[in-house]
């Protein structure tokens, strides 16, 4: 294999288990990780969630707030915050 490739691959692979600014990416991806989820499912089930989050913020015209989307988690019952605060 190229080294090139190795080391671009290795600096581009992401995990939102590295984002400690966004716990409910990290326990939702670890959720389906302990649910026998591959990495790359895991990692296409959180993109799905952020596509959601990036559509609302298109039509709204509004920016990411972690403050807001933890409110509209406990306003629709998340699993997420109940993993995530027990």
């Amino acid at each position: 294999m190229d080294e090139r490739y190795s080391r671009k691959r290795s600096t581009n692979e992401s995990s939102p288990d590295r984002s400690p600014h966004l716990p409910w990416a990290a326990v939702y991806y670890e959720q389906l990780r302990t649910r026998g989820k591959s990495h790359a499912c895991a990692l296409r089930c959180l993109g799905q969630r952020w596509l959601k989050i990036l559509w609302k913020m298109w039509q709204t015209g509004t920016r990411y707030d972690a403050e807001l989307h933890a409110r509209n988690q406990l306003k629709h019952g998340s699993w997420v915050l109940k993993i995530q605060h027990a």
